[in-house]
């Protein structure tokens, strides 16, 4: 499937941000968030997208963990 320039623009943002997110202030304070915290967080809409990203790898949420 190909992906329309706008597409391919809206990934590499969203990679951009959660390499930021990963080196900020904040996505230290993200880590420390319990998987309870985080989806509170995503349900009512305010969850960055390195903490949806954190949130996606968690092992106990199914992701791969590290």
């Amino acid at each position: 499937m190909a992906m329309t320039a706008f597409e391919k623009m809206v990934t590499g943002q969203r990679k951009a941000n959660i390499r930021k997110g990963g080196a900020s202030k904040a996505g230290n304070k993200s880590r420390r968030l319990s998987n309870n915290d985080l989806i509170n967080k995503a349900k009512s809409g305010k969850a960055t997208t390195y903490e949806a990203h954190l949130l996606s790898r968690r092992k106990s949420m199914g992701g791969k963990g590290g």
